[in-house]
């Protein structure tokens, strides 16, 4: 997987990167850079993956011929909670008429055993794509939803852990920072231009304002930040540009120029293996993030 992650951070041509890259848009919503890219490696042609007993908790049974694709699991470190699971769950709960209150807890404490632990020790899972099962109804494919509701969903997930503030800015698309409080906390802030009848600039702007928070820039000091900015900013770009194709919103053109511009004013060439990785993973981060508004028994879970 490093192999492969090395090769995107040295790509010069950003427009050719960001086409190999949207190969990972649909992978990192549920899987780290890691994992994504040991995916892809395996098979290059993966689009929706899921792990054996997910695919049956979505009405799917695995052909005959399916071809397993390995994953690291990590031991110890909690455990990976996903859609078909809590799909799974509130269909159950459900058909038992079980009150949609109760059935929310439930699903707040299954969320919760989600929760990572960091750790060293990790196994091999066992992954397969769309193409290697069968039965069910039409194959689940990456959610595209409106631009306003994920927009929407998106602020909603910021305000869960920032400070996030609409409205005109002067300077900028947006900004973030990290603001002291009264009582000596500090939080993030989020400010993000908010013109009425734009729909991908201010979703753009808001995700890549939370990549900065996820990503630590907004803790740098300002020498330490304007000196590798070029760097920072297409880190943060490459985020944006991986959330967004996620959900079928193309902003490869404003995310290409943006970033050319951020390497050659630093001089830069390439984004490098660990800036590419550190993209991936932020991306990984804000899906899950945005998803877990949506995980709610009021809003349908996953379409299978």
């Amino acid at each position: 997987s490093r192999e492969i992650l090395a090769k995107a951070g040295s790509n010069t041509d950003v427009e050719n990167m960001l086409t190999n890259m949207k190969a990972y848009s649909g992978l990192v919503g549920h899987y780290s850079a890691s994992n994504a890219a040991l995916i892809y490696w395996q098979d290059p042609d993966s689009t929706v993956v899921h792990s054996g007993e997910d695919w049956k908790r979505l009405g799917y049974e695995l052909k005959d011929d399916a071809k397993p694709k390995a994953i690291l699991i990590p031991i110890g470190g909690g455990r990976h909670v996903s859609e078909p699971e809590i799909t799974h769950l509130i269909e159950r709960k459900r058909k038992k008429g079980v009150l949609d209150a109760e059935i929310q807890k439930e699903v707040d404490a299954l969320i919760k055993k989600g929760a990572y632990i960091p750790t060293h020790t990790f196994g091999v899972g066992r992954v397969y794509d769309k193409k290697d099962v069968k039965g069910g109804s039409a194959l689940p494919e990456h959610e595209h939803i409106k631009v306003s509701n994920l927009y929407e969903a998106t602020k909603s997930y910021a305000k869960s852990q920032y400070d996030v503030e609409e409205g005109p800015i002067s300077s900028a698309r947006g900004y973030s920072n990290l603001v002291k409080k009264e009582d000596g906390s500090v939080k993030g802030h989020i400010a993000v231009l908010k013109v009425p009848g734009e729909e991908i600039e201010p979703l753009d702007t808001m995700v890549h304002e939370m990549a900065h928070h996820k990503l630590g820039h907004t803790k740098l000091g300002t020498t330490e930040y304007q000196k590798d900015r070029g760097k920072l900013e297409a880190e943060t770009q490459l985020t944006s540009f991986l959330v967004l194709s996620h959900y079928g919103i193309d902003n490869k053109a404003h995310s290409a120029a943006y970033i050319s511009q951020w390497q050659r004013q630093s001089g830069q060439k390439g984004m490098g293996e660990q800036s590419v990785a550190r993209s991936m993973n932020a991306a990984h981060e804000i899906i899950q993030g945005i998803d877990s508004q949506k995980k709610t028994i009021n809003i349908a879970p996953i379409a299978h």
